[in-house]
């Protein structure tokens, strides 16, 4: 198996030699463009060389990428909060170098994780490889592969150089091991990168491809077997829904061509011939991956289809869907939406236009679904929560895969030790370790207070022009709009307000009660005790997205009230395109 190297260095796809940032051998600015080619011949092994060399990182642009290929990350992960973003932005597997011990990797599935192993002399660098550790390159992988399912060994010396890679090393590496290893730095020709697979081990390529030392594609060509059915090899094809669209066969020119121009190409048994798919028919395929059965004699085609994949009308081929297609639902509400002569009276139509619609159908359905005993009743009030829940997604223009994205990087987070570990406490108080704070956050929230300072009212309005989209007259509401608020109230929503809010301050007024004020003496002389204070000021935020939120000012102005704080204030943005908002930006009259 082939994994084309992203190394990523001040947002370019760069080569160095040796891991020396001054010594940059290839500097592309292209990356969705290099990363689309690579990633046709073989899973992304994408590399934050700022974030291993303590210089910044590239997370936005590595989330990018995880959005729309099949990536490996690694560089820089040292703590779990930049681990748990990559897995949670898409990446498929963590490669670990300075943090592979196994306090640190116990904490994420065995498979989900790459130690890398990044040697000099046979012995093990870390912190980009700037340090050395000392520690023998089969020592450390004995010690870690309980706790991963690869080891990605770069010889550091090599890296860069076109020089070739010690093949004993790697073999003494492979036999020490049951984990897969990938081997890197200074793979120089298409033969080695046949006598590591011979081995046993995969190859991670970089300088080699880019520099031109030989194609990319040959090298994939090379690892395929294309005797056992008379100079083809069968293709599978697949959407990129993982739905199987059609099957084919094709030589070894037509794989070629796939895997440089990215079309579907096959070979026509019966036309003994080349056949570029859609070229007559104009249902193209865009090739987005190719993959090769362990044995390799046998192709997975990942396509985005355009139109049919064959003769059948059906979009979804020979073998029709394989299970229900949310993809297919989703479009149909996005139409929805977007079809301004659609039926007004249609339902679906409705869900994507009508303000607060949607939302309110999820919360009814959610509690009929929590309400419902019977098999049947749940299986079908779940099929309405998730029909409404799809069509917020579908409304909000997010895709079906981004939740599943999102679901399998949260299969791969953090996981509490088993309690008899003997590193269980450090383990479980690594589980509230959060994200760094963006660097540059305080920058701008003390560059934002010194304009607001400075600039008075007249910075507010255009703060709020410039976050909210609107620029309102006034910013402090008068105590007479709020009681000419409550006056046009209709009775029914004015008397729902009333006995919430006596309901939660006959709450606040119990929990206060269950305080008290105590002082008792330890050891004579020595008193101990608490008192209860309440702040003197409050800020109390109210959101107002798309609907208003009255209940949140219920709930956190009257506790605040009962506590005894002097200043209560309520801060609430401006809404968008629903009804009862006013001109000048003031918030709904429910909340004021």
């Amino acid at each position: 198996m082939i994994h084309p190297s992203l190394d990523l260095l001040g947002g370019k796809v760069v080569q160095l030699r040796g891991g020396d940032p001054n010594q940059c051998r290839v500097a592309l600015d292209d990356v969705f463009g290099v990363a689309e080619r690579m990633h046709r011949c073989g899973e992304l092994a994408v590399i934050d060389l700022d974030a291993a060399l303590g210089r910044g990182d590239n997370l936005a642009l590595i989330e990018a990428l995880c959005a729309r290929f099949d990536c490996r990350v690694g560089g820089g992960i040292r703590d779990h909060g930049r681990a748990d973003a990559l897995l949670r932005a898409g990446a498929r597997k963590l490669i670990i170098g300075t943090r592979a011990d196994p306090e640190f990797l116990r904490c994420y599935p065995r498979d989900r994780l790459i130690v890398a192993l990044d040697a000099r002399g046979g012995k093990v660098v870390d912190h980009g490889w700037t340090r050395a550790t000392g520690v023998d390159v089969l020592e450390r992988a004995r010690s870690l592969e309980p706790y991963c399912s690869e080891f990605l060994y770069t010889l550091v010396d090599r890296e860069g150089s076109l020089r070739g890679i010690d093949l004993p090393a790697v073999r003494a590496l492979v036999e020490a091991t049951t984990n897969r290893v990938v081997a890197a730095g200074g793979i120089a020709t298409r033969e080695e990168v046949a006598t590591l697979r011979a081995m046993g081990a995969s190859c991670q390529l970089g300088m080699a491809i880019y520099t031109g030392a030989f194609e990319l594609a040959d090298a994939v060509l090379d690892g395929l077997d294309f005797k056992k059915h008379d100079g083809l090899i069968p293709v599978v094809v697949q959407d990129e829904a993982r739905e199987v669209v059609m099957h084919a066969f094709a030589d070894r020119e037509a794989v070629s061509r796939t895997l440089t121009r990215g079309e579907g190409w096959y070979f026509s048994r019966s036309r003994q011939a080349l056949w570029h798919k859609g070229a007559t028919s104009g249902h193209t395929q865009r090739v987005v991956a190719v993959r090769a059965d362990c044995d390799g004699d046998t192709l997975l085609y990942r396509v985005a289809q355009e139109g049919k994949a064959c003769h059948e009308p059906s979009r979804h081929g020979c073998f029709g869907p394989q299970r229900f297609d949310v993809e297919h639902l989703m479009a149909t509400l996005r139409s929805r939406a977007a079809d301004a002569s659609a039926d007004p009276a249609s339902y679906s139509a409705r869900l994507m236009r009508e303000p607060g619609l949607c939302e309110q159908k999820i919360l009814e359905e959610a509690e009929e679904l929590c309400e419902a005993t019977s098999r049947r009743e749940v299986i079908w009030e779940a099929a309405d929560v998730v029909f409404f829940t799809l069509a917020k997604l579908a409304r909000e223009g997010i895709a079906w895969q981004e939740v599943l994205r999102e679901l399998d990087g949260r299969q791969g987070r953090r996981r509490p030790p088993s309690g008899s570990d003997p590193d269980a406490t450090k383990a479980r108080a690594a589980l509230t370790t959060l994200p760094a704070a963006e660097p540059a956050l305080p920058t701008r929230v003390t560059a934002l207070l010194t304009e607001a300072r400075a600039g008075g009212d007249a910075a507010l309005r255009a703060m709020s022009e410039r976050f909210d989209g609107v620029a309102p007259a006034k910013l402090v509401i008068a105590k007479a709009e709020l009681a000419a608020a409550y006056a046009a109230l209709p009775t029914e929503d004015r008397e729902a307000l009333c006995r919430a809010h006596a309901n939660i301050a006959r709450v606040a007024h119990a929990q206060r009660a269950a305080l008290s004020a105590f002082e008792i003496e330890v050891e004579p002389g020595l008193h101990i005790g608490q008192a209860l204070l309440p702040v003197r000021r409050v800020a109390c935020y109210v959101p107002a997205g798309r609907h208003p939120l009255p209940s949140t000012v219920l709930m956190t102005v009257t506790p605040a009230r009962i506590a005894g704080c002097e200043e209560v204030l309520v801060f609430s943005p401006p809404q968008r395109g629903v009804a009862g908002q006013s001109a000048d930006g003031a918030p709904h009259p429910l909340i004021l």
